[in-house]
């Protein structure tokens, strides 16, 4: 992993239900936001004063649509009809977890799911967002 502060998006881990199938996604955001809770009083001098509630996140992915044994769209799709949920793993670099390259597991059902995506000449794409349920596990080392 190179140093600094830019890591260079080329060879991250991607596992789901414990395949990896970073060889099959092409493009991953994993946002992670807050619900903002008003706490605004007449103390507030006309200000607007806000606390972090309930956290969440949503993982989108897009990749090749490659059906077969541990293929992206295989796996998502049945879990996506059974609503069963799968095992994520995310780690923006190949190299061990560490400080500089978390690695963040969470147990995930999926949102939503595009089996079919393209247009004439174009690769079948797919895109599909994972929401977590509950907190990350974030390792370190």
């Amino acid at each position: 992993m190179p140093t600094g502060t830019t890591v260079l998006l080329d060879d991250p881990v991607i596992t789901i239900g414990g395949n990896s199938v970073a060889n099959q996604v092409t493009s991953i955001s994993m946002p992670l936001s807050a619900n903002m809770l008003d706490v605004t009083t007449f103390a507030s001098a006309g200000w607007t004063e806000s606390r972090p509630g309930n956290k969440s996140a949503s993982i989108s992915l897009n990749g090749f649509n490659e059906e077969g044994t541990n293929k992206v769209t295989t796996l998502i799709k049945a879990a996506f009809l059974a609503g069963t949920s799968l095992a994520l793993v995310l780690r923006a670099d190949g190299a061990s977890a560490a400080a500089a390259n978390p690695q963040y597991s969470w147990t995930c059902y999926v949102e939503s799911f595009d089996p079919i995506s393209g247009a004439v000449g174009e690769n079948n794409a797919t895109t599909f967002a994972l929401r977590p349920s509950g907190a990350p596990t974030i390792a370190v080392s």
